[in-house]
């Protein structure tokens, strides 16, 4: 059970608030809860100013972004790297020997070091296009299936 707020809190409330303290920082200093500061403020007809959080916001989104993009750009990188090593002229492994191991060069990678990085060459695609699905606009996702729809129903979708 809350405890009622006393006519002396309130005005201490009132007076932090002029003096341009927030929320939590005045909750802190009456010793009432954060959400007990809004309603007061509320009641009393004071509003918070949100436009720093809502920048502060925007600004945190839009870093996300940009680090979100930068890690689709290294999956791309990473992919091509193995794809180049995949196609080159001359693929390079070591293979055990009962004295250590040996460098091999052969024309092609052994089946299974293929199998391997092709595998991990579809992993960080995937990975890409589900960060950038994010961006995607989605109203362009409904018009391209309305225009699938559209072409499937008067017969000119490929087959």
């Amino acid at each position: 059970m809350t405890r009622p707020v006393s006519d002396e809190q309130r005005a201490h409330v009132k007076r932090l608030f002029g003096e341009g303290l927030g929320r939590n920082q005045i909750a802190a200093a009456v010793g009432v809860s954060a959400g007990t500061v809004t309603k007061l403020c509320v009641d009393m007809g004071l509003s918070f100013d949100r436009s720093a959080t809502k920048a502060a916001t925007s600004a945190r989104v839009t870093d996300l972004k940009a680090r979100k993009l930068a890690i689709v750009e290294r999956l791309y990188a990473r992919s091509e790297k193995i794809l180049d090593r995949l196609e080159a002229d001359t693929y390079t492994y070591r293979m055990p020997t009962e004295f250590g191991s040996e460098l091999v060069h052969d024309d092609d990678p052994p089946a299974d070091a293929e199998r391997n990085l092709s595998s991990s060459i579809s992993t960080y695609l995937v990975s890409a296009q589900k960060i950038e699905s994010q961006f995607a606009d989605p109203g362009l996702a409904k018009v391209r299936s309305m225009m699938e729809k559209m072409a499937e129903a008067l017969g000119l979708a490929d087959e």
